[in-house]
């Protein structure tokens, strides 16, 4: 016989569909503070930067999206963990449930009278809709805690970007740093346009730590022997 569909269940199927979409958004944030303060903004003195594009072209927003994803797998597992339990316990009430309906259907199979039957189906009803509120609960902390790491890894990202952008406007001798945002800028130059500039000088600044790496570490192992040549004499 097949299984009822409970509200449980029901309520169930639409609390695991979290499905928080995952995207990094670095340049949808309130707009860049800027490189040096000034009392009055000067025409001309302003650079613009496409944090999205700077995270696509440096790969760091498949990285933060993994992360999150990462992450979501890990809450969803949780949250199924508990759904579990709560259906677990659920399908033991209405065990007991069924039991009592029974015996005070048939007075000579038990002693269960039907008022105590009913007020078992009460608190049936009554334990399914607080394992209903505490999953929604549940998974509204799921999406807070996504959302609130997603800002975390945004932020961290603008910091990391935030030195080599004002390198960068310096270099074209501009004082001010926008992000890139169709619905605040509706039109620019190119040579405002610092993205690429970021971009290069990250990209130069890791192949040199790069390049630098084997180098130390063979300095290292040089030393290391040495040493151990020292102490053997």
């Amino acid at each position: 016989m097949p299984r009822r569909t409970t509200d449980f269940d029901t309520a169930l199927a639409l609390l695991l569909g979290i499905g928080l979409a995952i995207t990094t958004g670095c340049g949808q944030q309130a707009a860049e503070e800027p490189v040096a303060a000034s009392s009055s903004l000067q025409v001309g003195n302003v650079a613009v930067i496409d944090l999205d594009r700077v995270a696509q072209l440096l790969g760091q927003d498949k990285r933060i999206t993994q992360t999150l994803t990462a992450q979501q797998t890990k809450l969803q597992k949780q949250l199924s963990e508990l759904a579990s339990t709560y259906r677990r316990q659920i399908t033991q009430q209405q065990q007991v449930q069924r039991q009592q309906a029974t015996s005070a259907e048939n007075p000579k199979q038990g002693t269960i009278s039907q008022g105590a039957a009913e007020q078992g189906a009460i608190q049936l009803a009554s334990f399914q809709q607080q394992a209903n509120a505490q999953l929604n609960k549940a998974r509204q902390q799921v999406t807070r805690d996504l959302a609130t790491q997603r800002s975390q890894l945004i932020t961290e990202f603008r910091n990391q970007i935030k030195p080599y952008a004002r390198e960068a406007a310096r270099e074209r001798g501009l004082s001010v740093i926008l992000t890139h945002n169709d619905s605040v800028i509706y039109d620019y130059v190119a040579s405002v346009d610092i993205t690429q500039d970021v971009v290069d000088m990250i990209l130069r600044q890791q192949q040199t730590a790069r390049a630098a790496t084997p180098a130390s570490t063979q300095q290292a192992t040089v030393q290391q022997t040495t040493y151990q040549q020292t102490t053997i004499r």
